[in-house]
């Protein structure tokens, strides 16, 4: 069985989480445009799935707000692509 593991937006080979939400070079345009860049960063520290969404929760309560929107429309325009 073969996977294809690119990315759905910018095509990169061997896609995972951390890049489809955090690294991809067109979602870091939405992380920055509403000034969350700070968050995504934080984010990116974090080892785990589970560990990203504690510090989502665990945001004040706009951005916390701003990040669960953020995430749940690229994952839409992601399944989209």
């Amino acid at each position: 069985m073969t996977l294809d593991t690119r990315c759905p937006v910018c095509n990169r080979l061997d896609e995972d989480g951390r890049h489809c939400f955090l690294k991809c070079k067109f979602v870091k345009y939405y992380w920055s445009d509403p000034q969350m860049e700070q968050v995504r960063q934080k984010l990116l520290d974090k080892r785990s799935a589970w560990e990203v969404v504690k510090e989502v929760l665990y945001l004040n309560e706009d951005d916390h707000l701003k990040a669960v929107i953020l995430l749940w429309k690229w994952w839409i325009i992601g399944r989209e692509a």
